[in-house]
């Protein structure tokens, strides 16, 4: 997240609090898995605030690596894959849970290319413009085709639900994924996944709404 430390750690604990509500309300099997969205956002938060620290205090410089490493797990490895999972295991049309199984298929294949990359080529945290600027190795250099390559199974899946509000999440992911690319560009890494994690209030109100009815 931009800013500091303090505010990454202070972002984590709101969502902290709004994931075990939402996990708290669920009390459905198949929304397990998005309900549990927001605590995951509470961790990447968390760890992006010890990122924080290792690229601002001379004396943790030597741990950089490791909270590097882990924001960008969350953010390139996990988030493919747990989006349109959590969105194929809540639906409950069949014709559209055929169309959903493409993109978790995708998401998978992403995060197995993603965690590769990871693995075996360079990454670098580091500021620029107040913001924690991500340099990601990867094999080849297309900026533009990543984006929507990562952008298909992280958002489209929530326009294809037939839960309506998860469109209302969709929106708001899009909305940001457009801003930080045009504004943000060189920290859209950190700077998306935290307006992202700001919208779990959305995820709160879609399992309340869940346990009142089987249609939102």
């Amino acid at each position: 997240m931009c800013i500091s430390a303090g505010a990454s750690f202070g972002a984590s604990a709101v969502l902290l609090v709004t994931g075990a509500i939402a996990l708290k309300k669920n009390k459905s099997r198949s929304a397990l898995v998005f309900s549990s969205i927001p605590m995951l956002f509470a961790i990447q938060q968390f760890i992006e605030g010890f990122v924080w620290m290792t690229l601002t205090n001379p004396n943790y410089s030597s741990m950089q690596k490791y909270p590097t490493y882990g924001f960008l797990f969350f953010a390139l490895v996990v988030w493919p894959t747990i989006v349109p999972l959590s969105v194929y295991i809540l639906e409950q049309n069949l014709k559209l849970k055929k169309i959903l199984r493409i993109f978790l298929i995708m998401g998978i294949t992403l995060s197995v290319f993603m965690i590769i990359t990871l693995l075996f080529y360079n990454v670098k945290a580091s500021i620029l413009t107040f913001h924690i600027h991500y340099d990601v190795e990867y094999p080849w250099e297309l900026p533009f085709f990543k984006g929507i390559v990562y952008f298909i199974p992280t958002a489209v899946p929530l326009f294809i639900s037939s839960v309506k509000r998860i469109k209302i999440f969709g929106a708001a992911i899009l909305l940001s994924f457009l801003v930080t690319n045009i504004y943000f560009r060189e920290n859209n890494v950190s700077i998306w996944c935290f307006f992202a994690a700001l919208f779990s209030a959305i995820i709160l109100s879609i399992v309340w709404k869940l346990n009142k009815t089987e249609k939102v």
